[in-house]
């Protein structure tokens, strides 16, 4: 919903001078450093000059080229685009450093190591995220490492170089039947067990 002539969040409530102004002329209101944006419904705040950090591009020319009150609102005063608010952050962040992100798409959650602690310190190293036990003794089991990085060739690198190889594996599928209240990532959640053993 835009609201017409809101002035919420600018500054001398959007005029361009107050009673004491000693221009002639009325001023254009100028946006605000930070900006809030309503983004299908997400909620963004950043900076305005993050925002036009990119010539040309859609959102420049919204707050370079239009004033704030040609821009639509919502009921709380925040600049709305009617865009995908969850990938909005994406751009965001790319408007933030002028960077890409790398895609995640192939990224696992988490890389949990099972088994002989000595074992996992010696085949992993400082790559091994000890935080969830840290007092194991090496001769005890373990099922609460993780690794810092998410990539299983890299695992299984670090496995093949210390004389492990693969003996099994077993995966789960996605969620079935999910109920209404279960989030996206927690429907398409499953997870791969891997067995290696050495001689």
């Amino acid at each position: 919903m835009a609201l017409a002539n809101s002035t919420r969040g600018l500054p001398n409530g959007g005029g361009g001078g107050g009673s004491g102004s000693s221009s002639s002329s009325a001023e254009p209101p100028l946006f605000p450093d930070i900006l809030e944006l309503n983004v299908g419904g997400q909620v963004y705040v950043t900076r305005r000059c993050t925002v036009v950090s990119v010539p040309d591009s859609l959102l420049w020319r919204m707050f370079t080229q239009q004033q704030p009150q040609e821009l639509a609102r919502d009921s709380k005063g925040r600049f709305f685009l009617d865009r995908d608010g969850f990938l909005f952050r994406y751009i965001l962040d790319y408007l933030r450093d002028l960077q890409l992100a790398d895609a995640k798409f192939r990224r696992v959650a988490r890389i949990t190591v099972c088994g002989k602690t000595s074992l996992a310190k010696e085949v992993f190293g400082d790559t091994l995220n000890e935080s969830r036990d840290p007092d194991r003794p090496p001769e005890r089991y373990t099922s609460r490492y993780y690794l810092k990085f998410n990539f299983l060739e890299q695992a299984f690198d670090k496995l093949s170089e210390s004389g492990f190889h693969m003996v099994a594996c077993s995966s789960t599928g996605t969620c079935a039947f999910a109920s209404a209240d279960q989030s996206e990532d927690k429907i398409w959640t499953s997870y791969t067990e891997y067995v290696f053993c050495r001689e």
